[in-house]
């Protein structure tokens, strides 16, 4: 499988790495992207250019600046609903799907930043909100166990609503899919925002307990390392495997040797290339201030 696997996505790289370095990657076919798992980085990077502009009008006009996240809000929606119905297209995949219905989904949707700025619209609404309102949020005690009870149903809808598709006599639904795919992001979105906030006014109890475990801050050290470097380890085990492995429970998941290597490649990449270069970005951002 070496030059099925590793091969071409290296003579992809060779010819398109300019792409990934000027974070344009996602405007080209997702099947001639390098490393196509780094769609989503060049996603952050462009919605990334929309955020202060966007911050910077809520604090000069509160009114227009709402008025204008929920028009980028309404959009992304539309657009995922109408292009998803008009081309057939799925985001799950189902018995009997075909390759290239994947690709055009893909390319029509899932890489484009218009199409995936539900929750960072999201995330930056909350983010001012927490900002303007800083420890004056009040909630009152029934409204915390329903905006948990709210959160456990949607982050239920997006992840079960559309279970049929798992069975083998599974039918597409043009019309169920696309509705799906146009609201499921915005039920997640609803649900994470709602554990933020509960977290941020006191209100997350185990949950916020959870995520100050020190053990995460250490991992979100390594976080993007681990994004970038998992599929060179996951296309060089698939390319160099040469017999057939049994398959169990214990190996189904997780590859407890795929696990350690990822971690690993991920720490040395971190210490040699990622840390540096944020001190390097400190530096420089320092020296222009004196």
């Amino acid at each position: 499988m070496w030059n099925k696997v590793v091969k071409r996505n290296a003579d992809l790289c060779k010819m398109s790495m300019w792409k990934n370095m000027l974070y344009v990657q996602n405007f080209y076919s997702f099947e001639e992207m390098c490393a196509t798992h780094t769609h989503q980085l060049a996603v952050d990077m462009q919605l990334s250019l929309v955020a202060p502009l966007l911050v910077y009008l809520l604090f000069v006009s509160q009114g227009w600046g709402t008025l204008l996240l929920v028009t980028l809000q309404v959009i992304p929606i539309a657009l995922r609903y109408n292009v998803n119905i008009k081309n057939n297209l799925s985001l799950l995949i189902y018995n009997g799907m075909r390759l290239n219905q994947s690709y055009l989904t893909a390319n029509m949707t899932y890489i484009l930043p218009s199409h995936q700025a539900t929750p960072y619209m999201f995330g930056i609404g909350l983010g001012y909100l927490l900002h303007k309102n800083n420890n004056k949020i009040h909630i009152p005690k029934n409204l915390v166990y329903g905006g948990w009870l709210s959160a456990a149903y949607l982050i239920y809808l997006s992840f079960f609503s559309m279970s049929e598709v798992v069975s083998p006599e599974y039918q597409y639904d043009a019309v169920k899919m696309s509705l799906y795919y146009a609201l499921s992001p915005i039920a997640l979105s609803l649900a994470l925002c709602w554990a933020i906030l509960a977290c941020a006014t006191g209100h997350g109890g185990w949950l916020n307990s959870a995520l100050c475990w020190r053990g995460l801050t250490i991992f979100s050290k390594i976080s993007y390392s681990v994004y970038l470097s998992q599929f060179l380890v996951f296309f060089y085990n698939v390319g160099t495997t040469k017999t057939s492995q049994e398959l169990n429970a214990s190996t189904i998941y997780v590859s407890l040797f795929e696990f350690i290597l990822v971690l690993l490649v991920s720490t040395i990449m971190t210490l040699l290339f990622d840390l540096p270069m944020q001190e390097v970005k400190n530096i420089i951002m320092d020296t222009k201030g004196h």
